[in-house]
């Protein structure tokens, strides 16, 4: 029983150490969407809007993840 009270916290602590590093990797993207300086003749803005936009997938996949190992980590 202990031992997966232990396993259960560990999962709990991962989780949360995910969860906090992934709302700081948005908050980063947000800071970097209100400093940019859009200009649709730009085509540097342009590949930065992709970039942003791929990041925002690819956080929305890292949480999904996350979600799934996080419940099956306490089944």
């Amino acid at each position: 029983m202990e031992k997966a009270k232990n396993a259960l916290n560990k999962a709990n602590i991962s989780y949360d150490t995910s969860e906090s590093s992934l709302n700081k990797r948005i908050s980063d993207i947000e800071i970097g969407l209100s400093n940019l300086k859009i200009d649709e003749n730009n085509s540097r803005s342009s590949l930065e809007l992709e970039k942003i936009d791929n990041s925002i997938k690819k956080l929305a996949l890292d949480y999904d993840n996350l979600k799934i190992a996080n419940s099956q980590s306490i089944k």
